[in-house]
């Protein structure tokens, strides 16, 4: 029904918000990870991929292994290539 999608936008926006002010907070990869989440299941693959490849980058930097992410680079991948 429109108004339970109109609800379910309204709350990946605010999610989407929260994300991006945790980042400014603190700029790690688990934040980055998590807006290119929310970006993806928005169906914003750009903005996506933008910020996956972000986290992988922060990820790196730190030696840190994201295995998640780049699955996910890959589901954007696929979703772009349509």
């Amino acid at each position: 029904d429109r108004n339970e999608a109109a609800q379910s936008e309204d709350h990946m926006n605010k999610a989407l918000q929260w994300a991006i002010q945790s980042n400014t907070m603190e700029n790690n990869y688990s934040n980055a990870d998590l807006i290119a989440r929310i970006y993806f299941k928005m169906s914003k693959y750009s903005e996506a991929k933008l910020w996956a490849e972000k986290s992988l980058e922060l990820a790196k930097a730190t030696k840190t292994d994201k295995p998640s992410t780049r699955t996910l680079m890959l589901e954007i991948d696929r979703k772009l290539n349509k």
